[in-house]
């Protein structure tokens, strides 16, 4: 499955898991984005830092950083950085590369 894929499906799994009630998320997106105002001028909007997971959950009390890879996909060594750093914090990391990982 294509990265792009599995992070519709995880999102919309997610989605029907926070309409239920068992949980909260949030997307992460990476990186810098410039938007066009109605007036026509233009804007930033600042991303979170290269590295970060792709979705934050909090779950039973659990924070829990998700990365989603595709099949052939691996982990940049700021994203290992990452990992690395929010385990230290005591939070949860889970890389994925089908969405029956996380429904597990």
């Amino acid at each position: 499955m294509l990265e792009s894929d599995l992070k519709r499906t995880v999102q919309d799994f997610l989605q029907y898991q926070k309409n239920l009630g068992n949980l909260v998320f949030l997307r992460l997106n990476a990186g810098n984005f410039i938007v066009k105002n109605i007036d026509g001028s233009h804007r930033m909007i600042k991303g979170v830092e290269p590295g970060t997971s792709d979705f934050l959950i909090l779950v039973s009390g659990l924070t829990i950083f998700l990365e989603l890879k595709g099949e052939k996909g691996r982990q940049t060594q700021a994203q290992r950085d990452f990992e690395s750093a929010v385990v230290k914090q005591g939070a949860g990391y889970l890389l994925i590369k089908e969405i029956e990982e996380l429904e597990r």
